[in-house]
């Protein structure tokens, strides 16, 4: 296994090659030099310049300035795999990429080939050279050395090649835009990683994260990010600057498949910005609350639809107007009329605004609370006129696991951890367009799957107009 460590600073000495050993123009590439070329030479020429050759001067500008703008992107297939889901991200990341290049495999034929710590693993190698299981993860040359034994069992004549240390411009340029995606290590949600120490069998330390997570991007432009997130198999977009800031973070690490030829490998396109919006777009600003910001998606979700509103609370303040479960509390208020330790459903919200409306200045809006509601009422009566709605569903669209509690009376009630709030910000026949208050960022989903999440959550929604 080709285990690379590499420091940029190595990187830029050794002038490294490309990921692709065969580059493969776009219609970025193609178009980009002829328009500056154009413009270059027109803003060179200090001799008097006619009308027509003035107004052809600010055509080439403009279409230099659109091509910036512009998106390039991979046709990358929207594959979820259930098995193993929710049992190592890397599995599933891992798996979709080999899809991509048409090799079929489930994340249980990874699984199979990985190396695995035992108590004689040295501290400084778990992660870096075996996978941890206890803690569901590995880093790229462990999942690049299991990928590859993988491929060799089946005589392909594709292999697996890891990148410790690159710059991730360099990798977007020079692998995506050539229409290779390119398997990468950051952070859920693009959160700040939190770093925990434990001590080993050889009584030395090592530090890890439950917070590393693993995407396939599939394009990116001047702002944005797009990657295959592999727990909800879906294609979301992500802000540039931060998803590079949480590759950093987790040491730089990617994946990418070498290929003899180009076959398999699917054309870049170029989206304008035009084309990536939704039929039915509210335009939501993407907010993000540190705070609370891992204590119960409720509230930065009520907040940042009352920052739409014009009414700026942050998480801890409107949490104070949030009823609490207490020991006295009937089974059948948990979570339906008190916050229950992270987490409540939509009529605690509503009474939580109440006292909102109390002490604040609402600007005359109302608040509806609705219960067992379609979710084709929301959008078409709310979504369609320009008014988000805070709706129930689940984390990452995962089928809800309900388990069993009592209360201080001894009474049962159900409850589940995977309950996920989020605003309806857009849609179209296929897509549900929504702000995700973890990330702060508004991505897409399948409309079908968000909606049977949203019903498995009780149909429930708050809504503010």
């Amino acid at each position: 296994m080709k285990n690379k460590i590499i420091l940029l600073t190595l990187i830029i000495a050794m002038g490294l090659t490309g990921c692709s050993s065969e580059k493969k123009e776009t219609d970025v590439t193609e178009a980009v030099p002829s328009q500056t070329s154009a413009v270059s030479e027109s803003a060179a020429d200090t001799t008097a310049v006619s009308e027509t050759e003035k107004e052809n001067s600010v055509s080439e500008e403009t279409t230099t300035e659109e091509i910036k703008n512009q998106r390039v992107h991979i046709d990358f297939e929207e594959i979820r795999f259930e098995e193993y889901n929710n049992k190592g991200c890397e599995l599933p990341a891992i798996c979709a990429l080999l899809h991509y290049y048409g090799i079929e495999a489930a994340p249980s034929d990874i699984y199979e080939h990985l190396t695995f710590v035992t108590k004689d693993t040295l501290s400084e190698d778990l992660f870096w050279k075996a996978w941890y299981d206890s803690l569901l993860t590995g880093y790229a040359p462990v999942i690049e050395e299991a990928a590859d034994k993988m491929l060799i069992e089946r005589k392909s004549e594709k292999t697996i090649e890891s990148f410790i240390g690159e710059d991730l411009n360099y990798l977007l340029e020079d692998c995506v835009k050539n229409g290779e995606p390119i398997m990468v290590w950051a952070t859920y949600k693009l959160v700040e990683p939190k770093y925990e120490t434990d001590d080993w069998y050889n009584m030395t330390e090592y530090e890890f994260t439950h917070d590393n997570y693993c995407y396939v991007i599939t394009g990116y432009d001047e702002n944005i990010i797009e990657a295959y997130e592999p727990y909800s198999g879906k294609i979301e977009e992500y802000d540039r600057e931060l998803f590079e800031q949480r590759y950093n973070d987790m040491f730089r690490q990617a994946i990418v498949i070498k290929v003899d030829n180009n076959e398999n490998k699917a054309d870049t396109t170029v989206i304008s910005e035009e084309e990536t919006k939704k039929e039915n777009h509210i335009d939501f600003e993407e907010i993000r609350f540190e705070e609370y910001n891992n204590k119960g998606c409720e509230l930065p979700a009520i907040c940042a639809l009352l920052h739409y509103h014009g009414i700026d609370m942050t998480p801890s303040e409107f949490y104070q107007y949030v009823p609490a479960s207490s020991v006295n509390t009937p089974a059948e208020d948990i979570l339906w009329k008190t916050w229950d330790t992270s987490s409540c459903y939509a009529p605690v919200i509503d009474i939580a605004l109440e006292g909102v409306w109390v002490d604040k200045e609402t600007n005359g809006k109302k608040v509806y609370l609705k219960m067992d509601c379609e979710l084709e009422e929301i959008l078409s009566e709310y979504t369609a006129n320009n008014i988000p709605a805070m709706i129930w569903g689940t984390i990452n669209l995962n089928k809800p696991e309900f388990r069993t509690d009592y209360a201080g009376d001894g009474a049962e009630f159900e409850y589940t951890n995977d309950a996920q709030c989020y605003i309806i910000t857009g849609y179209d026949e296929n897509i549900i367009e929504a702000y995700e208050p973890y990330s702060g960022k508004i991505e897409e989903y399948d409309r079908e799957l968000f909606e049977q999440r949203y019903n498995d959550m009780f149909r429930q929604a708050i809504i503010i107009n």
